[in-house]
């Protein structure tokens, strides 16, 4: 007898049952459960076996048995799928051609030369791992902590983020503005994992300040100036940790060179040709691309045509952002 209208969730009979059947409700598992169930009934001479029948209680690799399906038919998606579907998730709307630009195996291959523990913050950064208020689905949702106008605190925004690649570029002048680049995924080198790395540690820890609440509460907005100038300076002091220990050589950090820094930097930055982007201009702050048809998709399937501002940021034609930061 059901008595969900009491309690909170079904008997453990109940699910007990559910399990048995292999979740018919439940179309994830319909795969592996329909393997399993052929399974039993092969090994019991084509007899469907009953609940708590002498074939479960007889056979001594049951667990071993279902553990096999399971993993063949509901968690079958290797690494590489895995990376995939993170990188097109993180990327959305854009194309990533796995062909000719992010060339995985070469990824891979290299981050193998690494270090454990460095190798797991780039993977990290790959599948987005960032521990961010977004993806935490926190009750306190932040916005960029790095002061971008209505941005989330979501990896997505943070690998087109124009204040992170402006610090970035500030701290390793090299920088590249590709983002696929920038993150270790088209021509992979051990150069570009290890700053990813220093990316990594600079942001969390950023986000260990806002989350600590010492800089006070945040709107779901916009960081004062005050605190974009804290967090700023937090990432900063945090790259230069992480890249002593992994011998990187970065600029030295200080609010005023940076900020002079963003004031001069008014000359836009060529996006790679092998992305289909064509040569930006700077339009307000930004710098503007006008995309191929196929790169862009919006959330209906259709072709969007329109520009898009691909977070590359000069503050030199911003006032307002001065005037938050000054």
């Amino acid at each position: 007898m059901r008595t969900t209208e009491v309690w909170d969730s079904p008997p453990i009979a109940i699910n007990l049952k559910e399990v048995f059947l292999g979740f018919p409700g439940d179309p994830r598992w319909s795969s592996a459960s329909r393997a399993l169930k052929h399974k039993f009934t092969q090994d019991n001479n084509e007899v469907d076996p009953a609940p708590g029948s002498e074939f479960f209680n007889e056979t001594k690799t049951l667990q071993k048995v279902v553990y096999s399906k399971l993993m063949e038919h509901a968690f079958s998606c290797s690494l590489k799928d895995l990376l995939v579907t993170r990188i097109n998730m993180i990327f959305k709307p854009y194309d990533i051609d796995y062909h000719n630009v992010v060339k995985l195996d070469a990824c891979l291959g290299t981050l193998k030369t690494m270090r454990c523990a460095d190798s797991i913050r780039v993977w990290k950064t790959w599948i987005n791992g960032w521990a961010t208020s977004y993806r935490y689905h926190s009750t306190n949702l932040y916005p960029c902590l790095l002061g971008c106008h209505g941005e989330p605190d979501d990896f997505s925004h943070y690998v087109r983020c124009s204040h992170l690649y402006a610090l970035c570029r500030f701290l390793i002048s090299n920088t590249s503005a590709d983002p696929l680049t920038r993150y270790g995924l088209a021509n992979p080198c051990t150069d570009n994992y290890l700053i990813v790395c220093c990316v990594f540690g600079g942001y969390h820890a950023a986000h260990r300040l806002a989350v600590g609440g010492r800089i006070g509460p945040i709107s779901k907005e916009l960081l004062t100036g005050a605190q974009t100038r804290r967090l700023w300076s937090v990432f900063a002091e945090a790259f230069h940790a992480e890249a002593r220990e992994l011998g990187v050589q970065p600029r030295k950090f200080s609010l005023p060179q940076f900020i002079s820094f963003l004031a001069d930097n008014t000359t836009p930055i060529e996006l790679p040709n092998h992305q289909g982007w064509q040569t930006p201009t700077l339009v307000g702050g930004f710098v503007r691309s006008e995309f191929p048809g196929n790169m862009l998709r919006g959330g209906s399937g259709e072709v969007n045509s329109q520009e898009i501002c691909f977070g590359i940021y000069f503050v030199a034609h911003s006032c307002d952002l001065q005037r938050r930061v000054l």
